[in-house]
Formats: C-alpha cells, sequence, structure tokens
C-alpha cells in the first residue's frame, strides 16, 4: 500500500506536468535523463491520455486489489494478474524511452514501483491461507 501510494503521488505529479509543460521543472539532470523529452514525445499518452494518468489508475486499481486480498485471500490471484500487466506496460514504457533516447527519472522510479509490487504480488500469492 505505501509503494501504491508513492507511485500514485508520482503519477499525479507527471499528470499535471503534462498539461503545464514545466520545461526543466525538478527533472533535467542531462539530455539522457530528460522528463521533457519523455513529455514531449510520441509516447506520452495512450490513446490521447497522459501516461501519468494511466499510472495514476493503475495504482489506484492495484491499492484497491491489495485492501481486498487483506480481507480475503481470493484477490491474490488478482493482484498478481493486475501486476503482470504493469510489468508489462513498464516494459513497454522502457522502450518508448530508449527509441527517443531518453529516461525520465520519475517514471523511473515507478516502473521500480511496479517492478516491486510484482515481486510482492508473487510473494503475497504464493501464501498459504
Amino acid at each position: 500500500m505505501i509503494l501504491g501510494i508513492i507511485g500514485l503521488g508520482i503519477s499525479i505529479y507527471l499528470f499535471q506536468d503534462y498539461f503545464l509543460k514545466n520545461d526543466g521543472y525538478l527533472c533535467e539532470a542531462t539530455s539522457f535523463f530528460s522528463c521533457d523529452l519523455a513529455r514531449n514525445s510520441e509516447y506520452a499518452n495512450i490513446l490521447n491520455v497522459p501516461l501519468g494518468a494511466w499510472g495514476g489508475l493503475w495504482f489506484v486499481i492495484m491499492m484497491s486489489f491489495v485492501y481486498l486480498s487483506f480481507k480475503d485471500r481470493k484477490w491474490n490471484l488478482l493482484v498478481l494478474i493486475w501486476n503482470i500487466l504493469g510489468v508489462l506496460f513498464v516494459a513497454y514504457y522502457i522502450r518508448a524511452e530508449f527509441l527517443i533516447g531518453a529516461l525520465c527519472p520519475y517514471c523511473t522510479i515507478t516502473h521500480i514501483i511496479v517492478l516491486i509490487c510484482f515481486v510482492l504480488g508473487i510473494i503475497l500469492h504464493r501464501k498459504k491461507p
């Protein structure tokens, strides 16, 4: 849940940054570590929805499934499946970052969080009732 809250916070930041276009704001370390290049690329949205919105939605749903799994272990499989979908999207986003030649540091943090959630989802799924 803590990772979900952190990921949601970063996703909200990236969502608002997409519209405000705060060039260089908190994110420009080098020409390779650049939120600006990632945000302004053709990969910055899916179906005209910014990736930050998709990430925020993913984290909200993931936290909901985790909450439900604490009440009833039958949700553990859904937590795992949701995390597998998250890892697939992370793979897509990482590929997109390398295609544009820029790595978004905030995006990378959310990628790491999703990967950790995936590992925790496996552990949760394997837990015996």
